[in-house]
């Protein structure tokens, strides 16, 4: 293992001067999926998740490998409906109704991905990549509108930090020297849990837009 790392810091210098350098800014729509945790219902269930994101990338490309990082920010969204309402009375949980649930977060992703060509054609390319994202979790509000006396209540959420991994495709598209558009189906293992979800695992799909700066 030391000496693969060793190897790899070796060759590391001799990639980035070979490598072609592009800065690019964009901006993303995504649609994930996982798995809803049991205390929102005796069902279990999977949840849906819409965000968008605006970002700047920084990608380093040789042969049929590309290095892309840099920064960006997301916003998701979700709803739950009749969700079990509990109340505390004299020492226990009784269940007086349902209630209505709205999500809301915002992350500051530093993301690191590694793309291998697998197919170029003239304006459109086909790879598979691999990576890892840390995410900064903050402002994170939940709305929850009770049917047991209709009132809404908002909830602030803790700052954190979510660390994830990604595997997916990549189809590429250029319409014109500066434009580039991916549609990008993934799959993400998530080191922490979110905390409405039962698992680690989260299936998505990506529609991304960048334009190149330089």
């Amino acid at each position: 293992m030391k000496i693969k790392l060793f190897v790899f810091l070796l060759l590391l210098p001799a990639f980035y001067v070979k490598a072609q350098h592009n800065l690019s800014v964009g901006i993303d729509v995504n649609n994930q999926v996982t798995g809803l945790s049991p205390i929102y219902g005796a069902k279990s269930r999977n949840i849906l998740i819409h965000g968008f994101g605006i970002g700047v990338l920084k990608s380093f490309k040789a042969d049929k490998i590309q290095l892309k990082s840099g920064l960006s920010y997301q916003f998701t969204t979700l709803e739950f409906e009749n969700i079990p309402h509990g109340i505390l009375q004299n020492g226990a949980v009784n269940m007086v109704g349902t209630m209505d649930q709205e999500v809301k977060q915002n992350f500051i992703s530093l993301p690191i991905t590694i793309n291998y060509t697998v197919l170029q054609l003239n304006k459109s390319a086909f790879q598979v990549f691999g990576g890892t994202q840390f995410l900064y979790r903050y402002r994170n509000k939940y709305e929850q509108t009770s049917t047991y006396n209709g009132e809404t209540e908002g909830v602030t959420q803790p700052n954190d930090i979510h660390p994830l991994m990604d595997v997916g495709l990549s189809f590429y598209f250029k319409p014109q020297d500066r434009i580039q558009l991916f549609v990008k189906p993934k799959y993400s293992y998530l080191f922490k849990e979110l905390p409405f979800s039962k698992d680690k695992n989260v299936l998505g799909v990506n529609l991304e837009l960048y334009y190149n700066i330089r």
